[in-house]
């Protein structure tokens, strides 16, 4: 049983998955029992090659789960909320599995990046309003309008931002001219994608964890990161700060800035009345607007999440899964940057400041936006997660 216990997230990954697209709450509660079953299986031993830093806050998440989903008023739309996150905690051990028991280290980041190249063929799901300004072939704008469903440019922005910090990392550095370019294109790419979209978050969170890849990497790259700092710094004065919060808060269905801090403090009063349980995972669109009604958004505009990262985790899973999730977030980041004061290889440095740009760069968004959580793409960000994880052992 041993030797199979680092695979066995596959099992419950796939029930999550399956709750999620057709089968509901059995199946719900299936990935939901495997996950517990399999994270106190690994406290007490077993599978040994995929233990990590982060097992404790994530067995406490998937502990947490069953009380949230209880305490949740509309459990149809907990369902696919809970399964997001269960398959997200999947897609991270596996990657763990994958480098450690597999010793396969390199696999899950580079598949990381073939799947930031996939997201860029979903950018013929945008509205129609925004394919029309895309230079894509006549046949393919056809197809994406019998298939009918859309993607939020934001979302997709949001989702595209790890992966092209992770390339402008790449592009940087050393290896062959053909991959750096690569990495180049996609890098461009997600800017064209993030401009169209008019994601003015995601572009600050690129800008972001570009700057940290700059500064982990060393004197010479830390010149032009405090050039880069210099230039915003002008910019923004010359913009003003006023004008350039409201720019940053302006889109969405948040609609302004006024209207994305009244957001923000409906999830705080969420986080004080449910300061225990949460309002239940998924459900954000629905209590909201019932219990704390807006008045600059409107009532008849939906807000799907708090449009603040870590807010939207409160509000989802109360106090003590916030905790939980902050401490993940904290010791991801502290783990690469004690991988990168040990000297690490250049071309693995390279990688791990890579990694860390990521993540800051993501936070950096996540005070905007709530993309990378209980959504369809927020697997990335476990994955993510992961990679962090498996570079601290790598190196």
């Amino acid at each position: 049983m041993r030797p199979f216990w680092p695979w066995l997230p596959i099992l419950w990954g796939g029930a999550a998955l399956a709750a999620w697209v057709r089968l509901g709450e059995p199946a719900l509660f299936v990935a939901l029992g495997l996950a517990i079953v399999w994270v106190i299986g690994l406290l007490s031993g077993l599978g040994p090659a995929v233990r990590t830093p982060l097992d404790w806050p994530l067995t406490f998440i998937v502990l947490w789960l069953p009380v949230n989903y209880w305490a949740s008023a509309d459990k149809a739309s907990s369902i696919p909320a809970a399964a997001n996150l269960l398959a997200g905690v999947a897609v991270f051990y596996l990657v763990v599995a994958v480098a450690q028991a597999g010793r396969r280290p390199r696999w899950p980041f580079y598949a990381f990046l073939l799947a930031g190249a996939a997201l860029l063929c979903v950018i013929v799901l945008v509205p129609e309003g925004m394919r029309v300004r895309l230079p894509l072939p006549g046949p393919v704008i056809a197809l994406a309008r019998r298939l009918g469903e859309t993607v939020n440019a934001n979302v997709l922005a949001g989702a595209l931002l790890p992966a092209a910090v992770i390339a402008a990392g790449l592009a940087l550095g050393p290896g062959k001219a053909a991959f750096r370019v690569a990495c180049g294109f996609l890098v461009l790419a997600a800017i064209v994608v993030m401009a169209l979209g008019t994601s003015r978050g995601a572009l600050l969170g690129l800008g972001a964890g570009v700057l940290v890849v700059l500064l982990a990497l060393g004197p010479r790259h830390r010149i032009v990161a405090l050039v880069l700092v210099m230039a915003a710094g002008v910019a923004a004065w010359r913009i003003g700060p006023t004008t350039l919060l409201e720019s940053l808060g302006t889109g969405g269905a948040a609609g302004s800035l006024s209207g994305r801090l009244e957001i923000w403090s409906r999830a705080l009063y969420a986080l004080q009345d449910f300061v225990f349980t949460g309002i239940g995972i998924g459900t954000f669109h629905l209590v909201i607007p019932l219990l704390y009604p807006y008045f600059t958004v409107g009532f008849d505009t939906p807000i799907p999440h708090a449009h603040n990262h870590f807010l939207q985790v409160g509000a989802d899973l109360g106090l003590p899964g916030l905790w939980a999730y902050v401490t993940i977030t904290i010791l991801s980041s502290g783990l690469l940057i004690v991988a990168m004061r040990r000297r690490a290889a250049r071309r693995q440095r390279y990688q791990l400041a890579a990694i860390l740009g990521a993540l800051v760069a993501v936070w950096t968004h996540g005070l905007f936006d709530a993309v990378l959580w209980d959504t369809k793409p927020a697997f990335l960000l476990w994955w993510l997660f992961g990679l962090a994880i498996t570079a601290f052992f790598e190196e």
